[in-house]
Formats: C-alpha cells, sequence, structure tokens
C-alpha cells in the first residue's frame, strides 16, 4: 500500500513523483486537476490534466503517449 506523504504546511504529495495531490472527496488528484500523468515515449514530456490526451503536446506524437501514474 502506498502512503500519502504530509508535509508540515499539511500540502499532500503524491507518493510516485512527490508533486502536490489534493483530496477532492471523490478521490486524490494532482494539482493540474488529473489523476493520471501521461508520459510520452518518443520525447520524454510528462504532464496531464483532467481528461486523458491522446496526443503529446510537445512533439505531436499520437503512437508514444502512455499513462505515467496515478495520484496516490
Amino acid at each position: 500500500t502506498i502512503m500519502i506523504e504530509t508535509t508540515e504546511n499539511k500540502n499532500r504529495l503524491c507518493a510516485f513523483c512527490g508533486k502536490e495531490v489534493i483530496d477532492t472527496g471523490n478521490g486524490i488528484v494532482h494539482v493540474n486537476g488529473g489523476q493520471a500523468l501521461q508520459l510520452c515515449q518518443n520525447c520524454g514530456w510528462t504532464g496531464g490534466g483532467v481528461e486523458l490526451l491522446t496526443q503529446c503536446v510537445r512533439c505531436g506524437d499520437s503512437t508514444s503517449l502512455i499513462e505515467d501514474h496515478k495520484a496516490s
């Protein structure tokens, strides 16, 4: 089981990537609003949002974008 780390100012951090996460009451999400972050295997871009992307925002590749991890 992955535990959520908490800093002194009570910001929650994703146990996988260390970025800030928010507990919405319906689940934990990254501060960009998305539960999952994505990774482009072509250029190395990582990011995401509420909707899963179908094309990399950096290189435009639509075949190399994968889910990197979910907020935890």
